[in-house]
């Protein structure tokens, strides 16, 4: 359990509460999205971080007399007498002086910096953040607001700022998304993905994380520069016509060819089956046209089916696919049932 201590000793809470940007508030999102019992302390934390006032900006005289008075008592008690020089004088003298110079001007700096800090997080604008969502059995493509447009796969959602910050462009992709990204130099284009951060300038590229613990970056056009959140990646460059394989559980990269036609098929409206099982192809057609399928009488079926399907109706999917393996079907709304 996170305690509020937990969180002021985290650099990067600290860093996020004085200067949030696109990045570290994606972050914390989905921090808080995977650890929903630690918000209490979270919040707790941020109003401590977020208050931190130094009324007084400059040393107050009172101050000024206890850190006099104090110097010459530790000068009386450590130094002895001087031969021939009043206390006064004693006192006075450069390495004193100095250390006086250095007390004032270091309670002068904190007082400044606890004043800044205050008024960094306070002034900051709030970040606001989007969300499109392709359900099950849909598919979306829209604008972001740099003028970057995005397709979304069946089941794949983007989160993003309702204006990028002066520095750099930074999304979150969950299940599938295409990017025809707007060339801005001054400012990277982002797209956090589980573990994975692609960034690039003016590219296209399709970044896949919809199976469990793989993601597939696949670039089409330009280039780009993969890292993860661990630098395990070392930032790795691709090139077009390459396609990045990452396994999140082993940690293990493979950089390989890809083929345009597959891998990009679902933004053309192409479904396609390529020596798929019977549960292969089943999850999907449920995906793809958002339905439940019920099978009958289908122990002991195998199969190794290829096919290749543009913008075509269930219904016309499942009568021709019925000719090759042999089975009828029935649809009703939203339930399919096949029978062999």
């Amino acid at each position: 359990m996170y305690t509020k201590e937990s969180f002021l000793m985290n650099p990067e809470f600290i860093k996020w509460v004085k200067s949030p940007n696109e990045e570290l508030e994606l972050y914390w999102k989905n921090w808080l999205e995977s650890n929903p019992e630690s918000l209490p302390a979270f919040k707790e934390a941020r109003e401590l971080v977020a208050g931190l006032k130094f009324e007084d900006k400059i040393p107050s005289e009172e101050l000024k007399k206890a850190v006099l008075s104090q110097i010459l008592k530790e000068s009386a008690n450590h130094d002895g007498e001087i031969k021939g020089e009043s206390g006064f004088q004693k006192w006075f003298n450069f390495g004193q002086f100095f250390k006086v110079a250095a007390i004032f001007a270091f309670a002068i700096l904190v007082s400044w910096s606890f004043y800044a800090w205050n008024y960094s997080v306070t002034e900051v604008d709030e970040v606001i953040f989007l969300e499109k969502k392709a359900g099950v059995g849909e598919k979306l493509s829209f604008t972001l607001p740099d003028g970057t447009r995005v397709w979304l796969n069946t089941n794949s959602k983007l989160i993003f700022p309702d204006k990028f910050s002066d520095s750099t462009r930074v999304v979150e992709l969950l299940g599938e998304g295409f990017f025809d990204v707007a060339k801005d130099e001054e400012k990277p284009f982002k797209v956090i993905s589980r573990n994975s951060i692609t960034t690039a300038l003016g590219t296209s590229f399709n970044i896949n994380s919809k199976t469990d613990g793989l993601i597939k970056i696949s670039l089409v056009s330009g280039k780009v520069i993969v890292g993860d959140d661990q630098d395990i990646l070392e930032s790795m460059a691709l090139k077009p016509n390459e396609e990045l394989h990452f396994n999140l559980t082993s940690k293990e990269f493979e950089v390989r060819y890809f083929d345009y036609s597959k891998v990009l098929a679902w933004k053309e409206g192409k479904i396609i089956f390529d020596n798929n099982s019977l549960p292969e192809v089943i999850e999907k057609l449920e995906e793809w046209y958002g339905v439940d399928i019920s099978l009958y009488n289908s122990n002991g079926i195998k199969w190794d089916f290829s096919g290749e399907y543009q913008n075509q109706s269930l219904e016309v999917v499942l009568k021709s696919m019925s000719y090759v393996e042999h089975f009828d079907f029935k649809i009703k709304d939203k339930q399919v049932e096949i029978k062999f």
